[in-house]
């Protein structure tokens, strides 16, 4: 990168030599940028952005002195040792702006690169050209995709929210009841081994709302809270202490330590497998209870089913939720959102999905009204229930002129 970067040495490096090392180069760093590698990305992008800049350098160079007839030469190489008006077609400062510019399109950092470039090569006198490089560079990347970072943490399936979602469908205008997860798997307050142990084994959610079943049949669910899986599977590690097993119906006393109830954040499938098939379990009975009222996130946020998508969205990222239950004017639990659920291709897939559900019921309806009507017989025949016309005309459904006066 030094030697690129280095000025007045127009013909160190051919421009055969500078494309090979190029595209073997590039290549090779984008198989060892999404391997499992303990490899860097600075480097790599600072010499593939110095060596494609040499080569604008070098080709700006050999047609100036082509269009000079080879006295360009004599005017950058004087025998003073002055630069004339060719001055500015040096290898070296083309590397320097091209490096900036790649990794620039690639990071898409602003300011923080430009100090870094200047520090780098000490030239403050090019500060404006590197600034202009990074910022044009940025642009046109941004209108392309997003980051390679940004890359790397859909690669690895991290549901990262950025500060504006990454969908075409505006959120202002739908639902949380449109994208949330349903059936919901919900854990009552008081409950068996036995319960907890299926719930675990057959769904792999770090966290499960809480519930509080109503009296006689037909009881409301009323949500209380969340539950970790890891506080789950603590609780079941420590089921043979007491406050976990209660006595009749009096509430438990000794509960678990916070530092004991935390100590599975970080666990590995060996220690869950253990604990849900006994081993690292204490021999208690499925059909012994389990009290999990003193475990329970009271403080976890809730929803109703109608609450802004686009409200939804600010909450998860300006409080860093992991998930969001959603409940129905009755505090019944209905379904719950992720992080997951706002990514944006999950949004437009859900939504559109949503109207679907919601037109084909419509449309069954208004064959059933209007029966009998044949194609051809007009429209005076034809039966539209206002509630058809309009989600038809929210799911992007054209309307002629006469039935939107009708509506």
């Amino acid at each position: 990168i030094r030697h690129l970067f280095s000025r007045a040495t127009h013909y160190q490096f051919g421009v055969v030599n500078l494309l090979i090392a190029f595209f073997v180069y590039f290549i090779l760093a984008c198989w060892a940028a999404g391997s499992a590698v303990a490899s860097g990305l600075v480097v790599p992008m600072l010499f593939t952005g110095a060596l494609y800049g040499r080569i604008v350098g070098v080709a700006t160079y050999q047609i100036a002195v082509a269009a000079t007839n080879g006295t360009i030469d004599d005017q950058i190489f004087g025998t003073n040792g002055e630069s004339a008006a060719f001055s500015w077609i040096d290898p070296g400062v083309f590397a320097l702006v091209g490096a900036a510019s790649f990794f620039g399109g690639v990071s898409r950092l602003t300011m923080s690169l430009t100090v870094i470039m200047l520090e780098i090569s000490g030239e403050l006198h090019f500060l404006l050209p590197i600034m202009t490089s990074i910022m044009v560079a940025k642009w046109i990347a941004d209108k392309a995709t997003h980051s390679l970072y940004h890359s790397l943490l859909e690669l690895k399936c991290i549901p990262f929210l950025d500060h504006t979602i990454g969908s075409h469908t505006p959120l202002d205008s739908h639902t949380v009841e449109e994208i949330m997860t349903k059936p919901l798997v919900v854990v009552h307050e008081t409950c068996t081994v036995g319960e907890l142990k299926k719930v675990l084994e057959g769904h792999k959610h770090g966290g499960f709302p809480v519930i509080e079943e109503g009296e006689g049949e037909g009881g409301k669910q009323v949500f209380k809270g969340v539950i970790l899986r890891t506080h789950i599977l603590q609780i079941l590690r420590n089921v043979d202490k007491p406050g976990i097993l209660p006595e009749g119906d009096a509430a438990p006393h000794n509960y678990l330590e916070y530092e004991e109830l935390t100590s599975l954040d970080f666990y590995s499938n060996e220690t869950e497998e253990g604990i849900l098939s006994g081993v690292e379990m204490p021999s208690v009975p499925d059909t012994a209870t389990v009290d999990l009222r003193a475990y329970v996130n009271r403080s976890a946020l809730a929803v109703q089913q109608h609450f802004s998508l686009e409200r939804a969205y600010v909450l998860f990222r300006g409080l860093g939720l992991r998930y969001l239950t959603v409940v129905d004017s009755h505090n019944q639990p209905v379904g719950i959102l992720t992080r997951k659920d706002l990514i944006g291709h999950f949004v437009e897939h859900r939504v559109e999905h949503f109207k679907g559900n919601l037109l084909q019921p419509l449309q069954e309806m208004e064959e059933m009204e209007g029966g009998g009507h044949k194609e051809g017989e007009g429209d005076a025949n034809e039966v539209h229930s206002p509630l058809y016309r309009q989600s038809k005309a929210a799911a992007g459904g054209e309307l002629d002129e006469e039935r939107s006066d009708a509506v």
